[in-house]
């Protein structure tokens, strides 16, 4: 299971799902006394931030867009160092949606992306590997899954 993009003309892939982006906030942080659920990216542009380590230049792009900088301060790999990250106060983490199913401890605000962004979600496998039976069965499984929630 992988986050859009990745090479396509050496997988094949089912797209599972989208998924939006929000963000990681130590109850320390000035933002954490905002009300509002949601941050926008041109709060964020003046904030030390913590972003994932391969989405680096993506991040940075949704900034651009709005003619704002990305101050990317550091960079995680694997997701689950965001959340350490935040509750040491090294930053404000962006994270996808999903990574807060792993976060129990109430140390961390999360809020919402204002300009809402989303990754897709996808079981990849390489093109040039012949398949073993229930391996294809499993996959047709995933496909009707896939196509049912369209």
């Amino acid at each position: 299971i992988v986050r859009e993009p990745f090479e396509k003309e050496k997988f094949n892939s089912i797209h599972l799902q989208d998924e939006r982006w929000i963000v990681f906030i130590n109850p320390e942080h000035i933002f954490s006394q905002k009300t509002s659920p949601k941050i926008s990216l041109r709060e964020l542009s003046g904030e030390e931030l913590i972003v994932p380590t391969q989405r680096i230049k993506e991040i940075e792009n949704w900034f651009k867009e709005k003619n704002y900088k990305a101050n990317i301060t550091c960079s995680f790999a694997p997701i689950s160092n965001a959340a350490a990250l935040v509750q040491q106060n090294l930053g404000i983490a962006i994270v996808p949606e999903s990574t807060k199913l792993s976060v129990s401890d109430k140390n961390i605000i999360i809020k919402e992306l204002e300009e809402e962004r989303t990754s897709g979600v996808c079981v990849i496998w390489r093109k040039d590997v012949e398949l073993p039976g229930v391996a294809k069965s499993f996959l047709k499984l995933l496909s009707a899954y896939a196509n049912s929630k369209k």
